[in-house]
Protein backbone atom coordinates (compact mmCIF):
# COMPACT_ATOMS: atom_id res chain seq x y z
CA UNK A 1 0.00 0.00 0.00
CA UNK A 2 1.34 3.71 -0.53
CA UNK A 3 1.57 6.35 2.20
CA UNK A 4 0.86 9.80 0.98
CA UNK A 5 0.99 12.92 2.90
CA UNK A 6 -1.95 14.32 2.71
CA UNK A 7 -5.48 15.27 4.64
CA UNK A 8 -8.23 12.80 4.95
CA UNK A 9 -10.00 10.92 3.29
CA UNK A 10 -7.51 9.65 0.59
CA UNK A 11 -7.50 6.92 -1.93
CA UNK A 12 -5.00 3.82 -0.56
CA UNK A 13 -3.39 2.23 -3.41
CA UNK A 14 -1.20 -1.07 -3.77
CA UNK A 15 2.29 0.23 -3.94
CA UNK A 16 3.65 -0.92 -7.35
CA UNK A 17 6.86 0.73 -6.59
CA UNK A 18 7.90 -2.65 -5.03
CA UNK A 19 8.18 -4.46 -1.24
CA UNK A 20 8.31 -2.31 1.85
CA UNK A 21 11.49 -3.70 3.20
CA UNK A 22 13.50 -1.65 4.95
CA UNK A 23 11.50 1.30 4.40
CA UNK A 24 8.52 1.14 7.57
CA UNK A 25 9.16 -1.79 10.10
CA UNK A 26 6.44 -1.97 11.91
CA UNK A 27 5.12 -4.48 14.72
CA UNK A 28 2.55 -4.18 17.45
CA UNK A 29 1.00 -5.97 20.39
CA UNK A 30 -2.02 -4.22 21.40
CA UNK A 31 -2.69 -4.55 25.50
CA UNK A 32 -6.15 -5.29 26.59
CA UNK A 33 -8.14 -2.35 28.04
CA UNK A 34 -11.33 -0.63 29.21
CA UNK A 35 -12.46 1.56 26.51
CA UNK A 36 -15.04 4.35 26.87
CA UNK A 37 -16.82 4.51 23.51
CA UNK A 38 -18.53 7.75 22.19
CA UNK A 39 -20.86 8.29 19.66
CA UNK A 40 -19.29 11.17 17.25
CA UNK A 41 -22.10 11.41 15.09
CA UNK A 42 -20.67 9.91 11.96
CA UNK A 43 -18.26 7.74 13.98
CA UNK A 44 -17.82 5.70 16.67
CA UNK A 45 -14.63 6.94 18.96
CA UNK A 46 -12.75 4.50 21.72
CA UNK A 47 -10.37 5.81 24.16
CA UNK A 48 -8.57 3.68 26.22
CA UNK A 49 -9.86 4.37 30.11
CA UNK A 50 -6.56 5.02 31.37
CA UNK A 51 -3.89 5.87 29.36
CA UNK A 52 -0.47 3.89 29.88
CA UNK A 53 2.59 5.17 28.83
CA UNK A 54 3.27 1.57 27.48
CA UNK A 55 4.33 0.97 23.82
CA UNK A 56 1.84 -0.98 21.82
CA UNK A 57 3.30 -0.53 18.71
CA UNK A 58 6.69 -0.43 17.12
CA UNK A 59 7.65 1.71 13.80
CA UNK A 60 11.19 2.65 12.58
CA UNK A 61 12.48 1.63 15.99
CA UNK A 62 10.30 4.46 18.02
CA UNK A 63 7.40 3.10 20.33
CA UNK A 64 4.13 4.39 20.13
CA UNK A 65 1.05 3.95 22.12
CA UNK A 66 -2.94 3.88 21.47
CA UNK A 67 -4.42 7.45 22.31
CA UNK A 68 -7.78 6.42 20.13
CA UNK A 69 -9.49 4.47 17.70
CA UNK A 70 -12.50 5.24 15.40
CA UNK A 71 -14.78 3.23 13.97
CA UNK A 72 -16.58 4.41 10.74
CA UNK A 73 -19.39 2.46 8.73
CA UNK A 74 -18.57 3.05 5.56
CA UNK A 75 -14.42 3.35 5.87
CA UNK A 76 -13.74 6.93 5.42
CA UNK A 77 -10.74 6.48 3.22
CA UNK A 78 -11.47 4.37 -0.19
CA UNK A 79 -9.42 1.53 -1.11
CA UNK A 80 -8.71 1.37 -4.93
CA UNK A 81 -11.39 3.74 -5.34
CA UNK A 82 -14.30 1.86 -3.47
CA UNK A 83 -15.34 2.46 0.12
CA UNK A 84 -15.15 -0.60 2.86
CA UNK A 85 -17.57 -1.71 4.69
CA UNK A 86 -16.22 -0.30 7.65
CA UNK A 87 -12.66 1.03 8.72
CA UNK A 88 -11.07 1.40 12.01
CA UNK A 89 -8.71 4.15 12.54
CA UNK A 90 -5.82 3.72 15.32
CA UNK A 91 -4.76 6.67 16.28
CA UNK A 92 -0.81 5.96 18.36
CA UNK A 93 1.46 8.95 19.76
CA UNK A 94 5.49 8.39 19.98
CA UNK A 95 6.50 7.29 23.53
CA UNK A 96 10.09 8.80 23.38
CA UNK A 97 9.64 11.73 20.77
CA UNK A 98 7.68 14.06 18.85
CA UNK A 99 5.09 12.70 16.10
CA UNK A 100 2.35 10.33 15.42
CA UNK A 101 1.21 6.74 13.87
CA UNK A 102 -2.04 6.40 12.22
CA UNK A 103 -3.06 2.71 11.15
CA UNK A 104 -6.01 2.43 8.94
CA UNK A 105 -7.31 -0.77 8.82
CA UNK A 106 -10.54 -1.66 6.27
CA UNK A 107 -13.30 -4.39 7.34
CA UNK A 108 -15.32 -5.84 4.43
CA UNK A 109 -18.38 -7.64 5.15
CA UNK A 110 -17.88 -11.77 5.92
CA UNK A 111 -15.07 -11.09 7.54
CA UNK A 112 -14.40 -12.84 10.67
CA UNK A 113 -14.30 -9.83 12.65
CA UNK A 114 -18.10 -8.72 11.29
CA UNK A 115 -20.28 -10.39 14.23
CA UNK A 116 -18.28 -9.07 17.27
CA UNK A 117 -17.78 -5.59 15.22
CA UNK A 118 -22.07 -5.37 14.84
CA UNK A 119 -21.76 -6.43 18.45
CA UNK A 120 -19.90 -3.09 19.62
CA UNK A 121 -22.08 -0.73 17.31
CA UNK A 122 -25.11 -2.48 18.62
CA UNK A 123 -23.86 -2.10 22.41
CA UNK A 124 -22.59 1.44 21.84
CA UNK A 125 -26.21 2.69 19.64
CA UNK A 126 -28.31 1.33 22.61
CA UNK A 127 -25.51 2.46 26.02
CA UNK A 128 -24.91 5.90 23.78
CA UNK A 129 -27.87 6.88 21.61
CA UNK A 130 -27.01 10.44 21.35
CA UNK A 131 -24.18 12.46 19.60
CA UNK A 132 -21.42 13.21 22.34
CA UNK A 133 -23.01 10.39 24.86
CA UNK A 134 -20.62 7.71 26.10
CA UNK A 135 -20.76 3.97 27.12
CA UNK A 136 -18.38 2.45 29.28
CA UNK A 137 -16.45 4.62 31.94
Amino acid sequence: MSCKKATSPIDITKNVAGDCDLKCEYSFKYSRTNLIARNKGDYILFRPSVIANTSDVIYNSDDYMVTGIRLYQPSLHTYGGKKANAELIITHSNISGAGSLIVCVPIMKGSSSDSTLNDIVNSVARLAPTEGSNAGQ
